[in-house]
């Protein structure tokens, strides 16, 4: 099915940000694993850590496997420890950084229509409504934000009385 094929390339996508030049750049950019004898003895430690590097999703499962067979345990369990912390800073919270600002992006957007209609004397969509009423405004936003959008429909109705501007955001527009 749709899905199951989406989640498998996703999983496919993860795998590569792992391997990825940028990811194991700033692995090896960490001084303890820079001085490790198996960093030390490449010129270029990228292209061989990137070809030994095995990332798997065992069983078919959801939890990613990295692991690296090299002569010196300590050296690989160093190696793994620095590449899986490097995606995790580099992809999975630049990941959710991104997420963040695209919700906080619709939030300003759903508060300024709200705005308006009340000024309009319109009533304000119930909890249902708001992500459709989005939709109708915005009709790319399910695209853009893809599998995030199922999340967006969920969330909760702006108490009546709050469609302000919510805190932190710079004043109307100056974006999100």
């Amino acid at each position: 099915d749709a899905s199951r094929d989406e989640y498998e390339f996703y999983k496919h996508t993860q795998q590569q940000f792992v391997k990825s030049d940028y990811v194991l750049t700033a692995a090896l950019r960490d001084q303890q694993v820079s001085q490790l004898p198996i960093v030390q003895t490449q010129r270029d430690p990228v292209r061989p850590l990137a070809r030994e590097l095995r990332v798997e999703f065992p069983g078919d499962g959801e939890v990613m496997s990295v692991s690296l067979t090299a002569d010196s345990p300590n050296e690989s369990a160093m190696l793994v420890a620095a590449v899986s912390k490097s995606y995790l800073i580099e992809v999975v919270n630049q990941e959710r950084l991104n997420l963040s600002q695209r919700l906080r992006g619709l939030e300003v957007i759903l508060h300024e229509q709200q705005r308006e209609r009340q000024r309009e004397g319109q009533r304000e969509p119930v909890a249902d409504e708001q992500p459709r009423v989005l939709q109708r405004d915005h009709p790319r936003l399910p695209e853009e934000f893809g599998q995030t959008w199922s999340s967006i429909a969920r969330l909760p109705p702006i108490p009546s009385g709050q469609a302000g501007r919510p805190e932190g955001l710079p004043p109307s527009g100056g974006g999100p």
